[in-house]
């Protein structure tokens, strides 16, 4: 089935809203390109539908796992003018590719068409709200974060989970870059470009975007965000604390949250397959 398979309900929807955004998760977190960051992939399914917001950030996330097959390649290798060559290369392609996506996160904070002022697109709770399926006993968070709609809601998780990977990427090569090579004497190390020279504290803030992901799951799902859209942004916000706790014991209980979220995801996953096999179609889709 080719791309224009995907044209028109319901093969469109089922495209757009589960099997796309599952299909660039995984991409991201195996680290391995996908045949639907093709041009034909990321355009011709939208012939006859305008792209939400979340369609805009996925066709922008196509471009990473690309970035990271390039990165696992490249990092390994001996420290070398040529292998420092590539780095930079692959350093511009990563920049490129987070411009792009500052570029998306300020037309969604923006205001929309016909609107004076930007409404805000999430907000924090009263830090007295529990979470739905923890414990708030075992709440390490401040409170959980509210969205405009659900859609915002999948779109920001997916941004801020994204943001996690690249920025891991983008730091390793920009450590390949500037490591001293030996074949180069006396220039150990490089003069860089002010195009590469990267703002080191925007790489240190893993935990406050792993943060931002833990306090967004419990709207995403209590809205009717898909289980199984939100499994990869709470992996990849667990394994930001569980190498914070490796390096200095910190953020044990963020681990154990997102361990307890995990299993209730679990048990609603399960509850929702139960209610929808045991009902019939016209049922299900009320569901």
């Amino acid at each position: 089935m080719g791309p224009q398979s995907f044209q028109h309900f319901p093969a469109h929807h089922y495209f757009v809203r589960v099997y796309r955004h599952v299909a660039v998760m995984l991409a991201l977190l195996n680290r391995t390109a996908t045949f639907l960051s093709s041009e034909e992939w990321r355009t011709v399914p939208w012939k006859f539908h305008p792209k939400s917001a979340l369609d805009r950030l996925l066709d922008i996330l196509f471009l990473s796992p690309g970035l990271f097959v390039r990165t696992d390649a490249l990092v390994p290798a001996p420290a070398t003018t040529t292998r420092r060559t590539k780095a930079q290369k692959l350093l511009h392609d990563c920049l490129a590719v987070e411009s792009q996506l500052d570029h998306w996160h300020a037309t969604l904070t923006g205001p929309g068409e016909g609107e004076p002022i930007a409404r805000p697109i999430y907000w924090a709770e009263d830090t007295e709200s529990p979470s739905a399926i923890v414990d708030p006993q075992h709440n390490p968070f401040a409170g959980c974060l509210a969205f405009r709609d659900d859609p915002t809601a999948l779109a920001l998780l997916t941004y801020w989970t994204a943001l996690l990977l690249l920025n891991a990427s983008s730091n390793r090569v920009h450590a390949a870059v500037c490591a001293p090579v030996l074949d180069d004497y006396p220039n150990l190390y490089p003069d860089l470009p002010p195009s590469l020279r990267i703002d080191a504290s925007k790489y240190r803030q893993g935990r406050e975007y792993a943060s931002c992901i833990c306090r967004g799951l419990d709207f995403a799902l209590a809205a009717g965000v898909q289980v199984d859209a939100l499994v990869a942004p709470l992996v990849v916000a667990q394994g930001v604390y569980r190498e914070i706790n490796t390096a200095s014991r910190d953020g044990e209980l963020e681990v154990v949250w997102c361990e307890a979220f995990r299993e209730g995801l679990v048990t609603t996953g399960q509850y929702i397959v139960e209610s929808i096999s045991s009902r019939s179609w016209v049922e299900a889709g009320q569901f």
